[in-house]
């Protein structure tokens, strides 16, 4: 585990993470287990996101992710 990123976080918002590259990738490890079910992922590469967790939300496109997120905030 890298010292540099050994926080934790309990958050009760979604989360959307734009790229999965290696800070997508980071962020999204660290972020799985407090958000999981309100956390959403898009990449221009779609095949990078084959190995994601099924409880992340994969978005096709940036925009998806946004109206997704947008969409989440309204009904809470």
């Amino acid at each position: 585990m890298n010292p540099f990123f050994s926080w934790s976080v309990s958050i009760l918002y979604e989360l959307g993470i734009i790229g999965y590259g290696s800070m997508g990738k980071i962020l999204l490890d660290r972020f799985i287990d407090s958000v999981s079910d309100n956390l959403y992922v898009a990449n221009r590469t779609q095949e990078k996101l084959t190995d994601i967790n099924n409880s992340v939300n994969i978005c096709h496109s940036n925009a998806e992710l946004t109206l997704s997120v947008r969409n989440l905030k309204r009904h809470t």
